[in-house]
């Protein structure tokens, strides 16, 4: 599509016609006119530049087999909590396109579980988090190693909740428990 320019709307005025020339005043919102097509001229491409960079991103993200259920971002969230049990925010981007800010915002808007994972942020359902914790306690050894082999799915969401402190060992009850 070709940009006309806006002198090509203003008819010109020959040589022998009356008033000659555009009058000052009408020069100057010509100039005005012209700077502000120029910034938007400017806009349009920047505009331009994301929607390509967006449009490469959804590409690579489709080759990466990210899951688009419906295509709403809600649905791939839980769609990955579904299957992994959990969702860490530094998977977020891989996993579902989100940004770790983003899918924290969106997780405490739908009322998922978010807790910091030492470094990191695990988002859960609320019944994939009653699932763990339920897991978590009827592991009995104390090895910490053997109780993330245990837990399946949520072994390694368990390493990084004992490294951050939020998961120990009752002595006690003979069972590990979590900080809440």
């Amino acid at each position: 599509m070709r940009r006309r320019r806006i002198d090509e709307y203003i008819p010109s005025r020959g040589r022998g016609s009356e008033g000659g020339s555009l009058d000052e005043d009408l020069s100057v919102q010509l100039a005005e006119i012209r700077e502000r097509m120029s910034r938007i001229e400017k806009r349009l491409d920047e505009v331009e530049g994301l929607l390509k960079a967006i449009l490469r991103l959804l590409k690579s993200g489709s080759d990466r087999g990210v899951s688009r259920r419906g295509g709403s971002l809600e649905d791939r969230v839980l769609d990955v909590i579904g299957r992994d049990g959990y969702l860490l925010a530094s998977e977020s981007r891989s996993k579902t396109g989100l940004s770790p800010p983003a899918l924290v915002s969106l997780a405490r808007n739908l009322g998922l579980i978010v807790l910091d994972a030492g470094g990191d942020i695990a988002v859960m359902t609320p019944e994939s988090y009653s699932r763990f914790r339920s897991m978590l306690r009827e592991v009995s050894t104390s090895d910490p190693e053997e109780a993330s082999s245990r837990l399946g799915e949520y072994g390694r969401l368990f390493l990084l909740l004992r490294r951050k402190g939020s998961v120990y060992y009752d002595v006690r009850e003979g069972g590990w428990r979590l900080l809440e």
